[in-house]
């Protein structure tokens, strides 16, 4: 039901009236007991998006934080927040784009509305920095760090434990 609400909602346009059958705060009335305690969040409020970045490799870190934080402005005045910023690093690609092998990948746990991000991924589209980039509607964002960095943290620890049983410090 909060599907076909948000669809009939977006196809009517933004100038007029509104229909009492498509009322939001109605039909979040009608929908809280099915969604439980955390009702007013996934009613009202801004969706929740996963964002990954993939910059060219020929930039530096510092380059590709400034552009996150051009990101993370760019939301804010729109009225949205980032919540969590990771940088994962100089990763290979699945696949050569415009002829690179490597990129830097950003992620960013996004908390704005559906216009917010429709302007950040339109700039991005002309950002010649940009390779590529995914925007992903979730449900509730990770708190922890995400599977790339996790992965990451296990296999230096890993690393480290192989180091002092070899009695090696590197």
């Amino acid at each position: 039901m909060l599907r076909a609400l948000n669809t009939a909602l977006r196809q009517q346009s933004c100038d007029a009236e509104p229909s009492p059958a498509l009322d939001p705060a109605k039909a979040c009335a009608a929908v809280a007991p099915k969604l439980g305690r955390d009702h007013k969040r996934k009613c009202i409020l801004m969706p929740l998006y996963e964002h990954v970045i993939i910059s060219r490799p020929d930039i530096s870190p510092q380059q590709v934080e400034e552009l996150v934080e051009g990101v993370t402005a760019l939301l804010g005045q729109h009225g949205g927040k980032v919540s969590k910023v990771e940088y994962w690093g100089l990763r290979n690609l699945a696949y050569r784009i415009n002829k690179t092998r490597k990129g830097h990948y950003s992620l960013l746990n996004i908390d704005a509305p559906a216009p917010a991000v429709h302007e950040m991924e339109r700039l991005q589209r002309i950002n010649e920095h940009v390779m590529r980039y995914m925007t992903i509607a979730v449900e509730e964002l990770e708190e922890g760090p995400s599977p790339v960095l996790a992965r990451r943290e296990r296999d230096e620890k890993k690393q480290k434990a192989r180091s002092e049983a070899n009695g090696m410090d590197y």
